[in-house]
């Protein structure tokens, strides 16, 4: 990746616009860029709940309450651990009813005066690139990001996680993204102008972990479900618990804990079962293979193409048993899937990587 100045005296100022800093993707792709000599800010709507890092954060209300919640009870849509398989091309978000509108609506109107006292407008303004992280602005209805890019054009919208599946596009936004990015394997079906970049992850930060389970003789097999449904957890602890009768392993259930707790819990583990479900691996997966744990999760055949040579084991409700306990029985091959894991998250998921592809859609348009 080349620096991006482009003269003595001015860097490309790029502004990251994103409800959270989920699993800190939105920053690391923040604090590459600055590595790599751009001007680039992150504006979160809240905070993380996870102590990831921020840079300006709105603290806007409204999102994680009671009346957040009211406003979900009218929105309809579940997240789960499948495909969405129907419907529109890219899916378009619409008021589920008069209630929802009117939630939102007033929502903004309160969002819109924190914005303003912010001076978070003044950086939209200065900035020559804007990244909507799931396409959405500092408001529902995309006023400010909108009549921005309606002058400067140079608009991004990039979709980490359930986004697009569960909410969809905000179709004035969207209609105006000069390009989309999608780091969740399923969404290249979800919109036609879907660019697929690899999760950007550090992986050097986990290497002190590495190597955590050898104290304890029993295998500890791990799961650590953000949302159950989302996972197919029920299935996978039933399946966890029959193994640990049958053969002596200790279940690791890694949830509801602080992200250091979380991280430290789950360097214990020998064994690592992301997901099961159509929707492949997540971040959860990738911290386990870069400590240097074996990790199973589901991998459709499409997806599994699509990867090439991966460490994965891949599984599914019917053979994870099976495939666990031939593991089990075969501590040699554990280590050969660590050691591939190790090298493979480290090279497939590099922040570089992915923002080399993302940087190189930016060049084609003649925006770097």
């Amino acid at each position: 990746i080349n620096l991006c100045i482009t003269n003595e005296t001015y860097m490309i100022k790029i502004l990251h616009i994103a409800p959270i800093n989920a699993a800190n993707l939105p920053y690391i792709y923040m604090e590459t860029e600055r590595q790599l000599g751009f001007d680039s800010r992150l504006v979160t709507q809240i905070p993380s709940s996870f102590s990831y890092p921020e840079d300006i954060t709105l603290n806007l209300p409204f999102i994680k309450d009671s009346v957040s919640n009211l406003y979900r009870s009218y929105a309809g849509k579940k997240i789960t651990n499948v495909r969405n398989k129907t419907g529109d091309i890219p899916p378009v978000w619409k008021p589920a009813n008069w209630f929802q509108k009117m939630i939102v609506d007033l929502r903004d109107l309160v969002w819109r005066k924190i914005v303003r006292k912010k001076s978070v407008l003044d950086l939209l303004d200065k900035a020559d690139i804007v990244v909507l992280d799931g396409g959405a602005g500092f408001l529902r209805s995309g006023k400010y990001v909108l009549e921005w890019a309606d002058r400067n054009k140079k608009l991004v919208s990039f979709y980490y996680g359930s986004d697009l599946r569960t909410r969809g596009v905000i179709k004035e936004i969207d209609d105006l993204s000069q390009l989309v990015f999608v780091s969740e394997f399923d969404h290249i079906y979800l919109h036609p102008r879907a660019i697929h970049v690899p999760f950007p992850f550090q992986s050097g930060k986990f290497s002190n972990y590495i190597g955590n389970n050898a104290k304890y003789n029993k295998i500890r097999i791990g799961h650590s479900p953000t949302s159950r449904g989302a996972k197919g957890s029920d299935i996978i602890l039933d399946i966890l618990r029959k193994i640990e009768k049958e053969h002596g392993t200790e279940t690791i259930l890694i949830e509801n804990l602080p992200l250091n707790k979380a991280i430290e819990l789950k360097s214990t583990c020998h064994l690592f079962v992301d997901q099961l479900g159509e929707l492949g691996y997540g971040i959860s997966g990738l911290e386990a293979l870069a400590m240097g744990i074996p990790t199973l999760v589901t991998l459709k055949p499409d997806y599994e193409k699509f990867l090439g040579d991966h460490p994965f084991i891949n599984i599914d409700e019917n053979n994870m048993e099976q495939k666990i306990v031939e593991l089990l029985n075969n501590k040699k091959r554990m280590e050969e899937i660590a050691s591939f894991g190790l090298e493979w998250v480290r090279t497939q998921h590099a922040p570089e990587r992915s923002l080399a592809i993302v940087h190189g859609e930016y060049r084609k348009k003649g925006w770097l």
